[in-house]
Order: structure tokens, then sequence, then C-alpha cells
């Protein structure tokens, strides 16, 4: 559950960066690109709640309204689903950063398809809808960039989504694993090391799949020179054969 719900304050004006507790905003994603004078006007006029969630706590439950956006300053949130069959789905991670509730927000129903739980203690700021459509009267540079982040921020996540559905439709179990490595792999240059985000449950989940059934499809793979991995710290040896399994 909630520990304590704030409304934002701020700092006085004569502050070298705009802080929320110990937090710089310029630092997040959503504020890039303004100056500290911007955050302090945007924030003024749209005046989001700052949350602060216990580990375990359900930040939101699928199928209910989700009216805001939310920033998640610290921390890191599951995003799960209960299926038809009554099976916990878990669709993803939030991490520090993080920009959730976009789509749900500007929906007809507004209603979000995935609960929120918090896996740390998290920190969060819920924005209202308005904020991202809605210029102040005086429509300051602030809004413009603050929009047009969160534009760039829904492109991302919609990517992200894009890839995801590839590997969740991947014929077979080691088709998905090779997928979801050459995408997590994307930038790392074959054979070189690259960190997952995921420990080997997470990464189950994600692809939707037992965990001692992707053990073992990992296994096989190293032992065939495909990859080699210690932990979440991956190596792909053999980008054209993972490649031609997907």
């Amino acid at each position: 559950t909630i520990i304590y719900v704030t409304i934002v304050t701020f700092l006085g004006k004569d502050c070298k960066k705009m802080q929320l507790g110990p937090y710089t905003l310029q630092n997040y994603a959503l504020f890039q690109d303004c100056k500290d004078d911007e955050v302090l006007r945007f924030l003024t006029c749209v005046m989001p709640r700052e949350a602060h969630w216990s580990k375990g706590a359900v930040l939101h439950q699928q199928d209910y309204p989700l009216t805001d956006i939310l920033l998640l300053l610290d921390g890191r949130l599951a995003l799960t689903r209960i299926g038809a069959s009554g099976q916990e789905i878990r669709a993803g991670d939030l991490e520090t950063g993080a920009l959730y509730g976009q789509a749900t927000a500007f929906s007809d129903d507004q209603l979000e398809g995935f609960s929120i739980t918090a896996l740390t203690r998290a920190t969060t700021l819920a924005f209202p809808a308005k904020a991202f459509y809605q210029q102040c009267a005086n429509t300051c540079s602030a809004h413009q960039k603050v929009i047009r982040n969160m534009i760039r921020d829904l492109a991302r996540q919609a990517k992200v989504l894009t890839n995801k559905v590839g590997y969740l439709s991947a014929g077979s179990l080691r088709g998905k694993i090779a997928l979801f490595l050459l995408q997590e792999g994307m930038d790392t240059p074959a054979g070189d090391p690259f960190t997952l985000r995921y420990n080997r449950e997470e990464m189950a989940e994600a692809l939707a799949v037992a965990r001692p059934s992707l053990s073992r499809a990992l296994t096989q793979m190293k032992e065939e020179g495909l990859i080699d991995y210690d932990r979440k710290v991956f190596r792909i040896l053999d980008p054209t054969a993972l490649e031609v399994m997907t």
C-alpha cells in the first residue's frame, strides 16, 4: 500500500537545479532539454502528485481506469495480467525513469489492461493526462518540450511492444530465445558481452515459457556454441544461426 502521498513542493527560486526530494528532474527523459525555470513552470502549472510505495504494493489493478500518467522516479515496477485461464502473465517491468499510462489515459474508456506492482520500494509522480494535450494559458516553451518528450517516449514504447510481439509469436522456444537475445544485445558487437536486465525467472515470464524449459534450451544453445553466458552476462557467438532460428 501507499506509505505516504504528498503534493509536489519546490525549492527556492535561486536553486541551481529543479529538484523533487532528492531527484534532479532534468535527468529524466520527460524533461530532456528543459531548463530549470521551464521545469519549475511546468510542475507549478500541472501539480503532479508524488507517491512513495513499499515493495509489493499494488499501484493499480488491471481493468480499472487509469487517468494519470506515471513517471517512475526510482525503483522498479512489474506489469502483470491475469489471463482467462487464471494464470498471471508478466508483461514486462518498468525501470527508473519510465513513463507509463499514456495509451490508457488517452483512450476512450481509460481502462488499464495490466496491474502495476512495486518490485522494490518506489517513488512515482502522477501527472493528469490533460497536462500533455492542453497547454497552459501562457503557452510556455516548457509545455511544448515536455509534450514532445512524452510523444517520443510513447513512440519508443510502441517499438518495444512490436519487438515483444515478435518474439512471443516466434514458432519455437529456441526461436523466442534467439530473437530475445538478438534484441537485447543489438547494440553490442557479436561476441562481446552484454548484461540482461532479467534473471532467469523474469526472462521465462517475459517469454511466457516455463523456467525449466528455458534453462534446458539455454544450456543446449551454449553447448552448441551459439551463445555463452554466466548468469545475466551473455555473448552471442553465432548471430547468423540465431537469426535463422527466428
